[in-house]
């Protein structure tokens, strides 16, 4: 998913319209498909940082501390693969399909 793809279908979905995902995502190599359990491992990681600041982030230093947190969990939880790691488009995907509610949280 490219940053203009990303940008439409949050558009779209913060519209109200029904958007597909994955009529924006790619599948890129020749590899074996991309196992992604580590998606609920993830979202259970991050839902429990989440609750650290049951009424959401005040302030500019929250936010850095929530983000220092929510990498090292992130980089701890994926699949140490380093052309997974260094696409752009697979942050984007995991950003704006997996964790869409985590990106407007924060």
């Amino acid at each position: 998913m490219t940053a203009g793809e990303a940008s439409m279908y949050l558009a779209a979905k913060r519209a109200g319209s029904p958007v597909d995902a994955d009529l924006s995502v790619k599948i890129k190599g020749s590899g074996t498909d991309l196992d992604q359990a580590f998606v609920a491992t993830l979202r259970e990681a991050l839902g429990s940082l989440r609750k650290t600041w049951p009424d959401g982030l005040k302030n500019f230093k929250e936010g850095n501390i929530f983000e220092g947190k929510a990498a090292r969990l992130t980089h701890s939880i994926l699949p140490a693969d380093p052309a997974v790691l260094s696409d752009s488009e697979f942050w984007i995907w995991l950003a704006v399909v997996c964790f869409p509610d985590t990106v407007e949280w924060r």
